[in-house]
């Protein structure tokens, strides 16, 4: 039957598909994988799981390169819910997820919580040693200055 489906390798195998078509801007076909690697995911490794999660920002990913805020914004935040319980701050996918919840909040012109969560990305790199060449490094700082000139 369909016992290979809940494997952890082919829910990955879903991810790694979704990936390559979203590195090649084919953002439909990339959630239709990751869309179905996340109904797997729920019935092999549960909600609070972090390869979840970590689906749920690829999700939220795909969203925001669709200009699609709100749904991206809600797979960002239920992601965040999972990682603040399963995965330490430190980790790079924390920091990537902080980042795409400061711009999502950003393009849907809610500034205050941009900025909340620009402020959490900076605590976050300063506690990980980023140093300024480092990409996430400057993402904060262009997320920064283009909240600094909207005042």
């Amino acid at each position: 039957g369909d016992v290979y489906k809940r494997q952890p390798s082919y829910t990955s195998t879903l991810n790694n598909i979704g990936s390559v078509y979203k590195s090649l801007n084919q953002y439909d076909r990339a959630l239709v994988f990751y869309l179905e690697s996340k109904k797997l995911q729920l019935l092999a490794l549960g909600e609070f799981h972090p390869k979840y999660a970590a689906t749920l920002n690829n999700i939220g990913s795909i969203y925001s390169n669709q200009e699609k805020f709100n749904e991206a914004l809600e797979h960002f935040l239920k992601c965040e819910s999972i990682f603040r319980i399963t995965i330490d701050e430190k980790h790079p996918s924390f920091t990537t997820l902080i980042n795409n919840i400061a711009g999502a909040y950003y393009k849907l012109e809610k500034f205050p919580e941009a900025r909340e969560y620009l402020d959490k990305l900076a605590i976050n790199v300063r506690k990980r040693g980023l140093g300024q060449d480092n990409e996430m490094f400057q993402s904060f700082k262009k997320l920064e200055q283009r909240l600094t000139n909207r005042r």
